[in-house]
């Protein structure tokens, strides 16, 4: 990567971040085990002139899902479960309106949305119930497809997903991330929003009410933390991004296995997102576990988006380089045309793979 390119980059993104009216943004780009370039621009906050850089915090919203599936798949490195086993071995109180499917679905129909249940977010979103509530909610909900017919993405079912993680290991959710992931990666500015009262270097969230942009306390995912509540900055996702790269070793320890490594990025079931469909750039699209398997300009990339009340995220891997990027800003997408994180994303991917950038901004914009 070349300098000029990388300064035409930071030259750009402020009117990029001014078009999607974001007031912050953080990017990093990892080779290999190392954070090799990262930079922030704009405001933590619009109510302040605290800076962004990348130790600011941010939601991360779906990237927390990579976490969750990968504490599944290390379960079945560990023998403790079988991906490819129905829960109900798991869980024998779980309740579905259709017997059968409780006795046929398995942690991987959770792990890659294809269980044939709709989103159904205004079960859980904003809601004080526990976990436990939640699940027992799933008898009264009716599937619209079939089992592993489609790809129809599912917070629910990762919350799911993590409250079996919790019953098996006899732990939170939240501690079983720690004490996996977190603690042996020392990612000591990663864990649920109950961390920013504990830092100073956090951006606030912000969204678009009443024709203007605000500031606000976001809500949080409450019980359905392991579909998206966790809080990162740029450093520590690059420890995590860098484990991937490594193909599951962290500074000389091997943390997943080759198998494990597979089954993450396998490609399960063909998938869709709104937002890069619209390129010719980007082909089909698959779903592994916590991940989407895609090509770019026919380079392979591995890659995953977040958001919340108040952020948007974005993450990838191009694993034949050895490189990851990371995304994180401080504003939800009014729509895609202006999803400033995706459009900085593909201008990073530019810069590894391509020799020259396509005017992303203009491409997204003419949307």
């Amino acid at each position: 990567m070349k300098r000029e390119r990388i300064k035409y980059l930071e030259n750009i993104i402020p009117d990029i971040l001014n078009r999607c009216e974001i007031p912050g943004l953080s990017f990093g780009i990892i080779h290999k085990d190392e954070l090799v370039y990262s930079a922030g621009f704009g405001k933590a906050s619009i109510s302040s002139n605290k800076k962004i850089d990348n130790n600011t915090v941010y939601s991360l919203g779906s990237l927390t899902k990579s976490f969750t599936a990968c504490g599944a798949v290390l379960l079945d490195q560990r023998n403790i479960i079988n991906l490819d086993l129905p829960i109900i071995n798991y869980y024998k109180s779980l309740v579905l309106k259709d017997e059968d499917l409780a006795k046929k679905i398995t942690f991987i129909d959770l792990l890659t949305h294809r269980t044939g249940y709709p989103r159904n977010d205004q079960f859980w979103a904003f809601s004080t119930k526990s976990r436990l509530e939640l699940i027992n909610d799933l008898k009264n909900l009716d599937t619209t497809q079939e089992l592993r017919s489609s790809f129809i993405y599912n917070n629910h079912m990762y919350m799911l997903a993590g409250f079996l993680i919790e019953l098996i290991e006899n732990k939170t959710w939240e501690k079983f991330i720690l004490d996996n992931f977190l603690l042996p990666l020392n990612m000591c500015s990663t864990g649920n929003l109950n961390l920013l009262k504990n830092i100073d270097n956090y951006a606030s969230a912000h969204q678009f009410k009443d024709g203007k942009l605000i500031e606000f306390n976001e809500f949080g995912f409450g019980a359905c933390a392991p579909a998206g509540s966790l809080v990162s900055n740029i450093s520590d996702l690059s420890k995590w991004i860098s484990l991937f790269i490594q193909k599951g070793e962290f500074e000389g320890q091997k943390i997943l296995s080759n198998s494990s490594y597979q089954k993450i990025f396998k490609p399960y079931i063909k998938s869709h997102s709104k937002t890069f469909s619209n390129f010719k750039e980007f082909d089909q699209e698959f779903y592994g576990l916590g991940w989407r398997i895609q090509k770019f300009k026919n380079e392979n990339i591995f890659w995953h988006g977040g958001g919340t009340e108040g952020f948007t995220s974005f993450m990838g891997i191009i694993p034949e380089k050895n490189y990851g990027i990371i995304v994180l800003a401080n504003s939800i997408k009014q729509s895609i045309d202006k999803d400033g994180a995706s459009i900085v994303a593909c201008y990073l991917l530019d810069l590894i793979l391509s020799s020259e950038f396509d005017n992303w901004d203009r491409k997204f914009s003419d949307m």
